[in-house]
Formats: structure tokens, sequence, C-alpha cells
């Protein structure tokens, strides 16, 4: 399998577009809207930093690009609840960055980051 774009610079486009056309999209706008968004952002920065960590210790490639340097399988940490944790902290900072801005367009982008 050739993975072509990093998952990351996927989920900075797909920001990227959450902003450049919120206003072409409904909004939307609850109490404490910026304290849930900055709570599931920091989740998500937890996530990826625990996540980070497991590949440290295994002394193992973190890129999803570079399967051929892959030494070992991470199954700890947060791998063991999981499969992809790395993922599931780039789909929450988008969806941590459509609650900030209100904008209902981040659940269209979540779906086509997804998949």
């Amino acid at each position: 399998m050739k993975n072509k774009i990093p998952p990351p610079i996927l989920a900075i486009v797909s920001i990227y577009f959450m902003y450049a056309l919120k206003d072409l999209f409904p909004n939307f706008s609850f109490p404490y809207q910026n304290l849930v968004a900055s709570l599931i952002g920091i989740e998500a920065l937890f996530i990826v930093f625990v996540s980070a960590r497991e590949f440290k210790k295994l002394k193992t490639t973190i890129s999803p690009i570079k399967l051929s340097e892959v030494s070992s399988l991470v199954t700890n940490g947060t791998y063991k609840f999981s499969r992809n944790p790395m993922y599931l902290a780039l789909i929450s900072i988008q969806v941590a960055f459509g609650i900030y801005l209100g904008n209902w367009l981040f659940v269209i982008l979540i779906i086509l980051f997804a998949f």
C-alpha cells in the first residue's frame, strides 16, 4: 500500500477549507462553545503525545509514509483501546476547530477525511 499524502497534511487542508468556506454554510452556537472546542483540542493533543511516546519506546517510525522503516507493532498505551489513535486525534482536532468556528461544514469534511 502506497500512501501519497501524509494524514496530518490532509487534516491541515481540511481545516483550511473549514476556515475558507465557513461563510457558505450554516452556523451554530451554544453556551461554552469555545470551552468545548478547547477541551476536545486538548484531548487530541494528549492522544498525539501519548501515542508518539509509544512509538519512541519501541524505536519504530511514526510515519505512515515510511512503511519500510516499521520495526514493530505498537499495542500498548492508547493502542490498547484504539486501532489508530493518531487518526482519532486528527479527527478530534478537526472537530475542535469546527466547533470553535461554529460551522456545520466540519461534519462533511471530517467524513471526507475519514474515507
